[in-house]
């Protein structure tokens, strides 16, 4: 998975696709119904101890978002620079202190410093995209109003993410079921839906203490193997925030050309208005192709390709 909040890009229908050598960019990657994201905030121990090791068994990506100056995270910060370096997760701004600031310029400092703690730190192209999440502050500690906010985000290259509000696990969420409802939201709908972990029950009869909000592991590894589930019959497309907002970037104004036919298939380009240093996400191109291609799924083919405006040629 950009502008400095996450585009929710309304799409006019597109005519379907009528003939071989027609195509189309897909409202979501591999041709999904809907977009889902899992998020992880505050950076708490059984994000690695549990939520991690059990989104690995299942190759789901996940936003966990940290905050440097928090205690619990400076004890594990070896661990978390080991998690760093994966590269099925990706890791976002949730402010340095999450304790708030006073004024303008000490917003500024607040979300700079974990800004260049994660640009520092964690591998990755330079000057690259960084999701962001605001984090909830004592009363009178966040004194910057939308505008402000947005502002900081542009500069940093921070892409806000969607609000906590009815997506919080345990806080809103009880359950497996009300979790799983929201991505099947999602592929009902076409839309991008998410859910946002805090603690997850760590597994371990000599732990007494589990982490802020922890989700039972009777309601989370159901909840997981049912995104994988949903993902693999192509209803899902899970993907980290910054992944989602640049393809809904992408595609509202992707624009394919067709180049003709060869003597082995089509050849297109893909093009879109977007900044390509900050926007280089693949979109997936839907082919319709004879159905006699043996790499046809009900008579279309379905290619990643980055909106570089690059020739690329689909054969059978």
């Amino acid at each position: 998975m950009k502008a400095t909040t996450m585009i929710l890009a309304l799409v006019a229908p597109i005519a379907a696709l009528a003939a071989p050598g027609d195509a189309e960019v897909t409202k979501w990657a591999h041709g999904a119904k809907g977009a889902f994201m899992l998020m992880f905030d505050d950076g708490w121990p059984s994000a690695f101890q549990a939520a991690m090791p059990a989104l690995e068994a299942r190759k789901l990506p996940a936003d966990f978002y940290i905050i440097p100056d928090k205690g619990e995270f400076k004890v594990f910060e070896k661990v978390w620079k080991e998690k760093f370096k994966s590269p099925l997760f990706r890791f976002g701004n949730h402010t340095w202190s999450h304790g708030g600031f006073d004024g303008y310029e000490g917003a500024v400092e607040e979300f700079r410093k974990c800004t260049d703690y994660l640009r520092e730190n964690v591998p990755g192209k330079k000057g690259r995209l960084i999701s962001y999440a605001q984090p909830g502050v004592p009363a009178g500690r966040w004194n910057i109003n939308k505008e402000q906010e947005a502002e900081i985000c542009k500069a940093q290259g921070l892409v806000a993410r969607p609000p906590f509000h009815d997506h919080g696990a345990t806080y809103h969420l009880k359950n497996k079921d009300d979790m799983i409802a929201k991505a099947k939201k999602a592929a009902n709908e076409g839309i991008a839906e998410y859910v946002i972990f805090h603690g997850v029950e760590v597994d371990d009869p000599k732990r007494g203490y589990q982490d802020f909000w922890a989700m039972p592991v009777k309601e989370y590894i159901p909840f997981f193997d049912e995104v994988a589930a949903m993902r693999d019959r192509g209803e899902i497309w899970v993907a980290d925030h910054v992944s989602v907002h640049q393809y809904e970037t992408e595609r509202a104004t992707a624009k394919i050309k067709k180049l003709g036919k060869t003597a082995k298939g089509y050849r297109f380009s893909v093009t879109c208005d977007a900044d390509p240093k900050l926007y280089d996400c693949p979109l997936t191109v839907k082919v319709e192709v004879p159905k006699t291609w043996k790499n046809a799924k009900d008579g279309f083919v379905y290619v990643d390709v980055i909106p570089n405006g690059k020739p690329f040629e689909v054969t059978k």
